[in-house]
């Protein structure tokens, strides 16, 4: 038997120990197992003689292993959500069910399950997430998703490993510059986070590029950033991702990564944007799916596997109505291509609020003009406010 969402064998046997079950006697057990019922849990339903006594155990190389007991109700029924705890390292499972009744007959039956992948159980969240200083504390955060209950594990920072006990958070000091790998190591898993750890007095990698918008910010930040971090600028002025004859960005992304390496990408870009992409026109869901597609292509570069962190900065609300469209249209599409990374390393910073809330133009923000004459770029007022936006969010990651 088989039901909807779940792996289901159920397998009803005679009665033991008192060979042919009588004419009139109880009926035999029959057990069903599945996944369906809560995340992280096998749940098993029993049916057979009322009032029995049950045993359920798991069979294992041909040995049962009883993990729960239980009473059959008057109805003859038993039935639990979280009977068995799912695990990495053993996914096909056998249940056996074994009830016994007052007069000392038996019954069993079997079912079989096979428990989902592991592969995104355990998340590793990291503070900082990215470029963390030698001699500097690590803060490693472990989840579980499936929430089983505690868990045994290891984590490791290269070659020096600490017990755990999952879910927890783990503070660690990196000792040496350069490469390294966090290991969590459990049971049937392995969770693996890439770093790149900068020298006691390192300054931060930064690349603040994109199309014109960029600019100004990015002076902003290098200024902002003396001293800390060393930023490097690339403002391609007119290009975008829709119009690669003038500027293939997926391609350029991947230039900049390989010569920079930059643990810090900040990018601001989408001015120009409104072509065709693949013959399909803006604004549509079509366009957008493409556009998010070149976008995350980027970002996976800029990401770098884990040692790098990108803020994509998203457009405020030009004056041009013909253009707010397409910038609607951009945004979304940001937004989205963002949501297939972890929050540690792609963050999309979200200007609309603070400069066009509900995404309605305005030139000034309390009395103070903060967009140039041509209705779409900050002027020098509008980017330092972006500006700060980025240096909170740099401590707040750890950065600086």
């Amino acid at each position: 038997m088989r039901s909807r969402g779940a792996a289901i064998l159920s397998v009803s046997c005679c009665s033991l120990g008192l060979g042919a079950r009588p004419a009139g006697a109880q009926s035999p057990t029959a057990l069903t197992a599945d996944t369906h019922t809560t995340k992280g849990w096998i749940g098993v339903r029993v049916t057979g003689p009322a009032g029995g006594a049950l045993t359920l155990s798991e069979v294992v190389d041909g040995v049962p292993r009883p993990f729960a007991t239980g009473t059959l109700t008057a109805g003859g029924t038993y039935a639990s959500r979280r009977a068995l705890a799912w695990r990495c390292d053993r996914r096909a499972r056998t249940l056996l069910a074994t009830v016994l009744v007052a007069d000392g007959t038996s019954s069993q039956a079997q079912a079989a399950v096979r428990t989902p992948s592991c592969a995104s159980r355990f998340t590793l969240r990291l503070r900082p997430s990215t470029a963390p200083r030698v001699g500097r504390r690590l803060s490693v955060a472990v989840h579980d998703a499936w929430h089983t209950g505690r868990t045994a594990a290891r984590l490791c920072l290269g070659r020096a490993c600490r017990p755990l006990t999952v879910p927890a958070t783990a503070h660690l000091r990196p000792g040496r510059g350069g490469l390294a790998r966090i290991e969590l190591r459990a049971p049937g898993v392995t969770v693996r986070r890439r770093l790149e750890v900068r020298g006691r007095h390192a300054r931060l990698r930064l690349l603040a590029t994109g199309d014109s918008m960029i600019q100004i910010v990015d002076s902003d930040l290098k200024a902002r950033l003396s001293g800390r971090a060393r930023v490097t600028s690339d403002a391609r002025v007119s290009t975008g991702l829709s119009k690669p004859l003038l500027l293939n960005w997926p391609l350029h992304a991947r230039r900049q990564v390989a010569a920079r390496r930059p643990e810090v990408t900040v990018v601001f870009i989408g001015a120009n944007d409104g072509f065709a992409i693949g013959g399909v026109p803006c604004c549509g869901e079509r366009w957008i799916a493409r556009y998010a597609g070149r976008v995350r292509a980027m970002m996976d570069d800029y990401r770098r596997g884990g040692a790098g962190h990108v803020y994509w900065l998203t457009l405020p609300t030009p004056r041009s109505a013909a253009w707010q469209r397409i910038y609607h249209a951009v945004n979304i599409a940001i937004r989205r291509a963002a949501g297939g990374f972890p929050a540690d390393e792609v963050t999309v910073v979200d200007l609309v609020p603070v400069f066009t809330p509900g995404e309605r133009f305005r030139a000034s923000i309390h009395g103070r003009v903060v967009r140039q004459g041509d209705g779409v770029h900050l002027n020098v007022a509008g980017a330092a406010i972006a500006a700060r936006l980025l240096m909170r969010r740099l401590r707040a990651d750890g950065f600086i």
